[in-house]
């Protein structure tokens, strides 16, 4: 692996990281109390001709990257879909719940739609977190006959795993899941350059995931603590941690580099998120609707997804506006030979310690992980 070094002065103004365009944040509502059984909303005037105008809650703030490049496409892409039958307003910003209360929200139909990450609910999504084990996921693969990226490929892996798995399925239930996607693999950045285990060793490393994500890096012997997202920058500033596991998405739309100079280039493990609407509301949707939103979801959604949050364009972009307009991000490579030393300790001993813990609770791990195997298989 190559070093490169990018030396830049950039100076960004909190939750304003202006990757692509966005229309600006709606103001948002009052929390209202969770009606007992949701219905449709009615169109807030005589001319809209809306059936359903719906909610969609998300933590992320308006102008971050997957803002503007997924979550708002996304959202006209049904509007255009449904031919209007269906008008999306975007509450970002955590402005209707939080970000580890937003799944709930779409249940009780304070919103209607929402784009959660899984790992603040922990524990409740595990068998769809199957592919976020440490090493696991691909860093390419095929797809139709054409190389795609990691973001692309593992979504796809994991989309077809929730509509093959029942057991995957099940963690759902409670909303309509439109498409599962996955970010991009995580890597480190730190306030020092870290190249190998030794380096790693005692580092307070905040993780945006949960369970294995965490005992992949005391295996590696760092000190992880799990944090949301919009935590870490304050948490780096104040000293509480050295380093961050990021995504290319993270690191633009939180500004993590502003704290942590250094980027480890390497490949350690994927997240995934879930798009779903409010049950009762789907179920009150005409199927002609609910087939129309479904052309932009499942698969289609999971690879739009993937590919436009997490793909290499994100990567490129973020890069290009740390050069143009700020401070200091140098990528250094992995020593030669550790990336494989940290798959020995961190990786199948890892999966083994989590399929011991989930049998335990009842949870068919085995077969989970033997399902994602053979898709990654299908599709590396």
């Amino acid at each position: 692996m190559k070093k490169i070094l990018v030396s830049v002065v950039v100076v960004l103004v909190s939750f304003s990281f202006l990757i692509g365009g966005c229309s600006s944040q709606p103001a948002p509502s009052a929390p209202a109390s969770a009606s007992p059984v949701p219905t449709a909303t009615a169109p807030s005037s005589p001319a809209s001709p809306a059936q359903f105008e719906l909610k969609f809650s998300h933590h992320n703030p308006p102008q971050g990257w997957t803002t503007t490049q997924f979550i708002n496409p996304w959202g006209k892409k049904v509007e255009e879909a449904t031919k209007g039958r269906v008008k999306i307003t975007m509450f970002p910003a955590q402005s209707i719940a939080s970000i580890a209360d937003n799944y709930d929200a779409v249940i009780n139909n304070l919103a209607q739609l929402t784009w959660i990450p899984t790992s603040p609910y922990q524990g409740r999504f595990s068998m769809s977190e199957v592919i976020s084990l440490p090493f696991l996921a691909l860093p390419s693969g095929t797809v139709d006959g054409k190389k795609v990226g990691p973001a692309t490929v593992n979504s796809r892996v994991l989309q077809e795993l929730y509509e093959t798995v029942p057991e995957v399925q099940k963690e759902w239930a409670q909303t309509k899941l439109l498409f599962l996607h996955t970010t991009d693999p995580f890597f480190l950045v730190a306030k020092k350059p870290v190249k190998n285990i030794a380096d790693a060793q005692g580092l307070k490393i905040a993780v945006l995931g949960s369970g294995p994500t965490l005992d992949m890096w005391k295996k590696l012997g760092a000190s992880p603590v799990y944090m949301p997202a919009p935590t870490v920058l304050e948490s780096g500033q104040k000293g509480v941690i050295d380093a961050v596991a990021v995504n290319w998405a993270n690191l633009g739309t939180y500004r993590y580099n502003e704290v942590f100079p250094y980027a480890t280039d390497m490949t350690s493990f994927v997240t995934i998120f879930g798009t779903v609407m409010n049950l009762d509301i789907w179920k009150s949707m005409p199927a002609d609707i609910q087939n129309q939103i479904m052309s932009v979801s499942g698969q289609s959604g999971a690879a739009f997804a993937g590919e436009t949050a997490f793909g290499e364009a994100a990567k490129n972009d973020i890069l290009n506006r740390i050069k143009t307009q700020g401070s200091k991000l140098e990528i250094v490579s992995l020593d030669p030979g550790e990336q494989d030393k940290m798959k020995s300790l961190a990786g199948k001993p890892v999966w083994n310690e989590w399929i011991a813990s989930m049998k335990a609770k009842g949870q068919p791990a085995d077969k989970v992980l033997d399902a994602v195997l053979k898709l990654i298989d299908k599709y590396k």
